[in-house]
């Protein structure tokens, strides 16, 4: 008996982490579109821009994203870098459960974002031109289990 509330736990683990290990996999290979940009408000004394974004994350796999983690794994936030790796800003999202279906998208609207005033806006602004640009680099933050992941897209 002693062995099998032992065992519970670690199976439980070993089960969860497969999982995350597939999410992560999945969620490698999505695509994060900013669509629009609004709100834009200038913070002189702080050096920073807030705005409020739009943003189309496309699964284009053949396997449904499917995240309904009961609070367990969370996404985070939304992270612009420069071709330096710079921080250009992010979005705050905090969104625990996630269904894309294949070839499908899911659109995030009105997420609170934070840039550096001196790169920021002109970098965003440049990337909602051209999605494709290889300026601006795109990161994921999710949180599971109170350890943090991040995924370059």
């Amino acid at each position: 008996m002693k062995y099998l509330l032992l065992a519970i736990p670690a199976l439980l683990i070993y089960s969860s982490y497969n999982k995350m290990q597939k999410i992560k996999k999945l969620i490698e290979n999505l695509e994060v579109k900013l669509t629009k940009i609004y709100h834009v408000k200038v913070q002189l004394l702080k050096k920073q821009i807030t705005f409020l974004a739009d943003i189309s994350i496309i699964n284009t796999q053949k396997e449904a994203l499917n995240v309904e983690t009961i609070g367990l794994v969370t996404l985070k936030r939304v992270l612009f870098y420069d071709t330096n790796s710079a921080l250009i800003g992010e979005g705050i999202i905090n969104i625990s459960s996630v269904t894309i279906d294949p070839n499908k998208n899911l659109e995030l609207k009105s997420i609170p974002f934070t840039a550096n005033m001196a790169t920021g806006l002109t970098k965003l602004q440049s990337f909602l031109k051209n999605p494709e640009s290889q300026d601006v680099f795109i990161e994921l933050e999710l949180e599971a289990f109170n350890k943090v992941y991040k995924t370059r897209l």
